[in-house]
């Protein structure tokens, strides 16, 4: 070993014979090689102090070997190389621990059927068009004030064309549940009642130059309950919505109106509801409510629920549960 500076050495080929080196302790680098092929006594220097460092051939075993000296760190210069092996291989095994947790998790997992379901005991009901506070304004002479609800109810509405659900819907019996139960063999995917769009009369839109009524003054909302897997809504039994103002002076200023299908009615056929992957082309039965003489210039709040055996709309934790309350208002000039 030769010195070069005041803190540079250079490596001589007869050092390795030598039985021991001195070094001071300021250098803190010493090259291993692979030319070192027995132990090495390294001593380091440092004044009136020695300290006598047995290194081994450079592997595994001489780098567990490395610790922080009494004054100062002896510093190989593959160090830096460890330590960036030491995290590569534990990142690189937590890595694998957490692949092969989330794979034995997913084995678990069905793709068709949630496993977990965080349901709430009564599905709720919403409104379309959907508007970011559930009020529904119409200014009658100024068309881009209700334009943009047409042409949301056009865009909603589509799926329920005839054409549409004659080609990939079933014409289901009335009255009953449509069941589709696997019987030990998935039964994928799952047939769809049809609901056509011509069901929902002046509210469907078709060929109507009302623009579903919001060019008059006598709007359409659509009512629809929310979807929850294998709920077997009604219980067996019939079930309507119905639509009332929330307070007297609501009701007066509601005015009358007209619902479709007839009465507001819900089939039992468009249930069980089996899910997104299951059902592909379910469409969900829709009510659609024509209001006819709103008092214009007044905003009225009105409330629509279902009546089913088993859905409660009485939870006044829940002001969705059941049933959806909205603002209409009519503005005329």
């Amino acid at each position: 070993m030769q010195r070069l500076g005041p803190s540079l050495w250079t490596w001589d080929s007869s050092w390795q014979q030598a039985p021991a080196t001195s070094l001071p302790l300021g250098v803190q680098k010493i090259l291993l090689g692979s030319a070192f092929t027995s132990k090495i006594k390294v001593v380091l220097n440092q004044g009136p102090k020695k300290e006598i460092l047995v290194l081994l051939p450079l592997g595994v075993s001489s780098l567990l070997n490395l610790w922080v000296q009494l004054q100062g760190c002896l510093f190989l210069g593959t160090f830096p190389a460890f330590i960036l092996l030491f995290y590569l291989v534990f990142y690189g095994f937590l890595t694998a621990m957490f692949t092969l947790t989330m794979w034995v998790m997913l084995q678990t997992v069905s793709d068709h059927t949630p496993k977990y379901q965080d349901r709430l005991a009564t599905p709720g009901l919403m409104i379309r068009p959907k508007t970011e506070n559930l009020d529904v304004i119409v200014n009658v002479s100024d068309t881009e004030s209700w334009d943009q609800h047409v042409q949301k109810l056009n865009k909603f509405l589509e799926p329920y064309n005839d054409s549409i659900q004659a080609q990939k819907n079933d014409v289901c019996r009335p009255g009953r549940y449509y069941e589709q139960p696997d019987n030990g063999v998935l039964n994928y995917p799952k047939r769809a009642c049809q609901f056509n769009r011509t069901q929902l009369g002046d509210c469907s839109g078709i060929g109507d130059p009302t623009h579903y009524g919001y060019s008059t003054g006598q709007p359409c909302v659509f009512i629809k309950m929310n979807r929850v897997i294998n709920f077997y809504a009604g219980a067996n039994q019939s079930m309507n919505v119905t639509c009332v103002g929330k307070r007297d002076e609501d009701a007066e200023n509601l005015g009358s109106f007209v619902m479709f299908p007839a009465n507001g009615n819900i089939d039992l056929m468009y249930f069980p509801y089996y899910g997104k992957k299951f059902h592909v082309n379910y469409t969900q039965p829709l009510v659609a409510v024509k209001f006819l003489n709103v008092t214009p210039n007044v905003e009225v709040n009105v409330e629509c629920r279902i009546n089913a055996a088993n859905i409660a709309t009485d939870d006044e934790r829940d002001k969705f549960a059941g049933r959806v309350a909205f603002k209409l208002r009519i503005n005329k000039t």
